[in-house]
Formats: structure tokens, sequence, C-alpha cells
């Protein structure tokens, strides 16, 4: 990994997960075919599967966190649909009563 302060990190420095994480420029990593790769991305994670760096804009981002089960994401709907939804979200039978309401709560 290549910062802009001009410091760099690599496998020899430490886990995946110990770089640090703001200011990459470009992520280079050997490459079967061409020797060499070097990444210049928005943003990086890391690919288990493939044991290397991924990286994409914001977009792509969110699809990994969605399919690794990390994220979830809201839809538009209706004003009708989403105040029937948080009726149905307030009486659900699974959870003990409401005893107050917390101040980030539509009510």
């Amino acid at each position: 990994m290549f910062y802009e302060d001009g410091s760099t990190f690599s496998s020899v420095d430490g886990d995946p997960s110990e770089a640090p994480g703001w200011s990459v420029q470009a992520i280079a990593h050997a490459d079967d075919l061409t020797g060499r790769s070097v990444s210049q991305r928005d943003y990086y994670w890391w690919d288990d599967e493939y044991e290397q760096w991924a990286g994409g804009d914001l977009l792509s981002l969110c699809q990994w966190f969605v399919a690794k089960g990390l994220l979830k994401v809201g839809s538009y709907a209706s004003n009708d649909r989403y105040h029937e939804i948080l009726r149905q979200a307030n009486r659900d039978d699974l959870l003990p009563e409401r005893s107050a309401w917390r101040e980030h709560e539509r009510r």
C-alpha cells in the first residue's frame, strides 16, 4: 500500500487489518499474468477468497458489504406503506413493551 505522505505498508509490516485506513493512493500486488498489478481506487477492502486487496467506487464497496451480510440498504416506500411498517414494528410481539421513546426515534 502506498500512502499520500510517502509511507508504505505491506504483508511484511503486518496483517491486512493492521494497515492504516486513510490516504491510500495505490495498492500494488503480485500478478500471475503480468508480474504486478497496481490499483488506484477510491476504496479498498480485503478479499479473503483471493487473499488480496480489491478496490472500487462507493457502490462497489456497498455491494461487497451487502454480499457479506454486513450492510442492509433501505429503499423508498410510499408514506402510507412506511407508516404501516412503523406501526408493525412498534407492535411486534417478539419484543418487550415500550417504556419510553429514544431521542432518535420517529413517533
